[in-house]
């Protein structure tokens, strides 16, 4: 999803409400911008074929608090209490920070 698709989803009135996307010209671009550079993208092969069962779970508390993350079926668990300057940030930006401090602390696993 890019901005221009948040702000037409958040512009609707109620969930189930049809929205006109004639519109949304910049949203348009964005639609037409990735139908025609799509096919440009590589994957990495290499990634796309390792298969791991290694799960990790991560969450920025709502209520500014914290962050935590655990790594499924293991006793490993990371927990952060934010610092006041990191608690009045975005969440996007608290929940990006618990997937880093969890890779931090589980890096020994990987």
């Amino acid at each position: 999803m890019t901005r221009c698709t948040l702000s037409v989803i958040n512009s609707r009135d109620e969930w189930d409400q049809f929205v006109d996307l004639n519109f949304y010209s910049a949203f348009i671009r964005k639609i037409l911008f990735w139908r025609q550079n799509i096919v440009n993208l590589k994957p990495v092969a290499a990634i796309l074929r390792e298969n791991s069962d290694f799960k990790a779970f991560t969450d920025a508390s709502c209520s500014n608090g914290a962050a935590a993350g655990f790594v499924a079926n293991s006793d490993y668990m990371m927990h952060k209490q934010w610092l006041q300057r990191e608690a009045i940030k975005r969440s996007t930006w608290r929940e990006l920070k618990a997937v880093e401090l969890s890779i931090d602390s589980f890096k020994h696993l990987l």
